[in-house]
């Protein structure tokens, strides 16, 4: 773990060797955890050296206490996903920080939520209405018509 850096870094990962970012909320609560004196790892083993490997045991616990049942690991990996395509970062920076291999393991978060594409037609497409509204203005300051009517009802964009 880096915290300077925002790094977590994953010596033994299912790809190898890993590095992968971490948010800033995620590194201040890191860092509210107490540390074991002498120990390397944010979760150090409870009793000799190395890492804490009880997590199934945990987790049952922290599910229940959070009351968020049904919830796994994975769960939170795919929320991560999905939550950054929705508001709209790229696959290839998501997977960056899932720590896919490629963007084809990332893509599957691609199609959880179409909001990022929706909220991008809605912007375009409010800006064409904009300029043709703008257009009709001036057009009608002048007495001068294109010819076409330009209205959008608001039922087609919402």
């Amino acid at each position: 773990m880096s915290f300077e850096h925002g790094l977590l870094v994953l010596d033994d990962s299912k790809t190898g060797k890993s590095i992968r970012p971490l948010g800033a909320a995620a590194i201040v609560l890191l860092r509210g955890i107490t540390r074991k004196p002498g120990s390397d790892f944010v979760f150090p083993a409870e009793r000799g050296d190395g890492h804490f490997q009880g997590t199934k045991g945990v987790w049952t616990k922290v599910v229940a206490k959070a009351e968020l049942p049904g919830v796994t690991p994975h769960t939170l990996r795919h929320t991560m996903g999905s939550t950054a395509v929705s508001y709209g970062e790229g696959l290839p920076l998501t997977g960056a920080i899932l720590g896919h291999a490629n963007a084809r393991s990332t893509a599957i978060y691609a199609h959880v939520q179409h909001d990022p594409s929706r909220r991008a037609a809605n912007r375009i497409s409010g800006k064409i209405a904009e300029a043709l509204a703008g257009k009709n203005e001036a057009s009608a300051q002048s007495g001068q018509s294109d010819g076409h009517e330009h209205r959008i009802a608001e039922s087609e964009v919402a």
